[in-house]
């Protein structure tokens, strides 16, 4: 029998997106980039180098004849990204994914290929989005060490003193609350401080990156500055600028996460980089039968990372103060709720007392024991509807939820 939605179409789809999915933050976050002005790249190597002139200043003077006073004009100084292979793979079964059309008991035969292919190319793009900030190729933790995140990159610079209070880049502040009452104007006062502390060629034209909270607590510090006569100046989405700051622009974001910290910088200078044109940046679908012949197996992978361009203090500058990573879930579940129930009796899962609310990885077996209580047996188990008639049973936790109801009767 032939697929209703056969694999030309769902390589088409593939192809079709996929070097736009490949862009991660690009593709899912593109109005939050736009914002920032973020610079993005493709056609990258492993790696990209660039090289930033850092100039001398103050080294012209009056001209004294057979006397020429001479100097250093600078140095060069390389800023290297550093892009890593990320991929992900799945197998699927068209027999899952299929669309009732006649209600519960009966299934069309337009099995939803095209959707599940989909399905992982955006879930791709969300996982490489996530690590656009925080990610750390030395995190143990797989969903965060695809690249180096742009926070990730800063703090190291930090650790090696290139940015700093010495080098101008690193400047304090001071805290930046909710407004106590309708008088309070800290919050405005401490971003226009902090302001005049950067160097004015910065300060000239830039975007300030903060958190969604400090966002709004410096909008509304600034109308109680003015008894509500005057507001601030609202561009794209959540960003603004104020009048008395002429050329720069407040651009509050949620992926940055949430803390008391501010970063100044000057357009397109956060920069994610992606290789589409290397040939190990591709996506693929094929029919996979060793265990059966309705099976696919679909595989994404690109090359990609993340860098600030230019750390010198006419171009970036961060505040005292820090950013807790956001915890946001990635895709609509990443681990399974076993739900279990058991009126009359007790159950363990793999040897330890059943625990509600405690979520497991879907894919990987649980051993689940029925034990009764006093004056019940035993009956059967139900899991999501199949029934089991022995009390210990392996159970595969799928999807957002696994529910296990053990049943007991009275015993006679």
């Amino acid at each position: 029998m032939a697929y209703s939605i056969g694999i030309d179409k769902l390589q088409h789809v593939a192809e079709k997106v996929s070097k736009n999915v490949m862009l991660g933050p690009g593709y899912v976050d593109a109005e939050e980039n736009d914002r920032m002005g973020v610079k993005m790249i493709s056609g990258v190597q492993y790696k990209l180098v660039e090289h930033l002139f850092v100039r001398k200043g103050g080294i012209t003077r009056r001209k004294v004849v057979g006397n020429v006073a001479e100097t250093q004009i600078g140095y060069i100084e390389e800023r290297e990204l550093t892009a890593k292979l990320s991929v992900a793979r799945i197998r699927f079964n068209a027999d899952e994914f299929v669309e009732t059309v006649f209600g519960v008991d009966a299934n069309g035969d337009f099995p939803l290929l095209a959707e599940t292919m989909e399905a992982l190319l955006i879930t791709y793009a969300e996982d490489l989005a996530a690590c656009k900030w925080y990610g750390d190729v030395t995190s143990a933790d797989p969903k965060l060490n695809l690249y180096n995140g742009w926070m990730t990159n800063i703090n190291n610079e930090i650790t090696k003193g290139a940015i700093s209070a010495a080098n101008l880049n690193l400047i304090s502040k001071s805290a930046m609350n909710q407004p106590a009452n309708t008088d309070d104007t800290s919050a405005y006062d401490a971003l226009e401080e902090w302001v005049m502390k950067l160097d004015s060629r910065l300060r000239k034209n830039c975007k300030i990156y903060c958190d969604l909270k400090r966002g709004v607590y410096i909008a509304r510090a600034y109308a109680n500055k003015f008894k509500g006569n005057y507001k601030v100046d609202y561009t794209i989405g959540k960003s603004y600028t104020i009048p008395e700051l002429a050329g720069v622009e407040v651009v509050p974001l949620d992926s940055i996460g949430t803390g008391d910290c501010l970063i100044a910088t000057i357009n397109e200078n956060f920069m994610y980089a992606v290789d589409t044109e290397n040939n190990k940046s591709y996506v693929d679908i094929k029919p996979e039968p060793s265990k059966d012949t309705r099976d696919f197996v679909a595989q994404i992978q690109s090359i990609q990372g993340a860098n600030v361009r230019n750390i010198l203090p006419y171009a970036f500058t961060i505040s005292s103060g820090s950013f807790v990573a956001p915890t946001d879930r990635q895709g609509d579940y990443e681990k399974t709720n076993l739900i279990v129930n058991a009126d009359g009796g007790t159950v363990t899962v793999d040897g330890d007392a059943y625990v509600a609310g405690t979520k497991y990885t879907e894919g990987v077996a649980l051993t689940l024991v029925a034990t009764a209580g006093a004056n019940k047996v035993f009956k059967e188990w139900d899991v999501n509807g199949v029934k089991f008639n022995t009390a210990t049973i392996s159970v595969i936790p799928k999807g957002i939820y696994t529910v296990a109801t053990a049943i007991f009767e009275a015993s006679e």
